[in-house]
């Protein structure tokens, strides 16, 4: 067995502690070894031709031609044709987050928390070719984007590194760090320059969300991005609050409604859907 799967699959039993309400139902029967199977993160649809005119003209139609012209966007095409898999709403998405970040900060070192079907991952490899990535995540999420990351080749495998122990020695030279949610301290031996949190918080009961912002907090000078829902209650009953996921020492670079996530569109007529204004999303920096 591939190496990095069997350390990630060591780790399952050890996160199911870390899962919140939404992740319990989330997981519940997910087929997480199937990089085109559904589940809380989105999923893929394989490509086709009709798939991919309707990507294209409803894509355009609604988010322009300028973001697609970039050279950064043709390699996620090529990316998705190694995968197979058609243009999505949430590859858009992450596309307009990278071109928001890369005005602000040229980040090193970036730690993503609770990405899903590797959307971050990839496009910050790409965005930000100099730096190193640290995902923390469940692991049957992390093992589900490393098997998108291996079929995509944006990376060797010899590349990418697994976290296994808190007190694993971390291997500067690799690019990719993947760590199961259990051992998320390990990032405190990283300076980290960049943390991003898209739709990871609202999904995580209150004293996970502590730890988080607890380990972010410690970090000086780092810029800290999320989206979130202003709010999120959880199927237990959890309220979670747009406004407390501001780190007390930071000062705010921008905090804003998310409008490009107000209008989306899928195959439900009449195809080009609004929602509700409920997501914003801040750019701080620590002190």
């Amino acid at each position: 067995m591939d190496k990095n799967l069997y350390l990630l699959n060591s780790q399952i039993q050890n996160t199911k502690k870390n899962r919140s309400s939404s992740y319990k139902i989330y997981l519940k029967n997910a087929d997480y070894r199937n990089i085109y199977s559904h589940f809380a993160t989105g999923g893929f649809q394989k490509k086709n031709i009709l798939r991919s005119f309707f990507n294209f003209f409803f894509s355009r139609l609604i988010f322009k031609f300028s973001i697609f012209s970039s050279k950064n966007f043709k390699k996620l095409e090529q990316i998705n044709k190694r995968l197979n898999v058609s243009l999505n709403i949430n590859m858009i998405w992450h596309v307009i987050i990278l071109n928001i970040l890369k005005k602000e900060t040229r980040p090193n070192n970036i730690c993503v928390i609770g990405d899903g079907k590797a959307n971050f991952i990839l496009n910050a490899l790409i965005n930000f070719t100099n730096a190193k990535i640290y995902s923390i995540n469940l692991t049957e999420v992390l093992i589900n984007d490393y098997l998108i990351l291996k079929k995509s080749q944006i990376l060797k495998k010899n590349n990418i590194t697994v976290i296994s122990k808190i007190n694993q020695k971390i291997d500067y030279k690799k690019k990719l760090f993947l760590i199961p949610a259990n051992l998320k301290n390990i990032i405190n031996k990283v300076k980290i320059d960049l943390f991003v949190s898209i739709e990871c918080l609202q999904e995580l009961n209150i004293s996970e969300q502590k730890k988080y912002l607890k380990i972010i907090s410690k970090q000086k000078n780092a810029f800290f991005y999320f989206l979130e829902r202003e709010n999120k209650i959880l199927p237990g009953g959890e309220k979670n609050l747009f406004k407390n996921f501001f780190p007390k020492n930071c000062k705010i670079i921008f905090n804003k409604q998310a409008s490009f996530r107000n209008i989306f569109y899928n195959t439900k007529f009449p195809f080009i859907h609004f929602r509700d204004k409920s997501k914003r999303h801040a750019l701080v920096k620590l002190s």
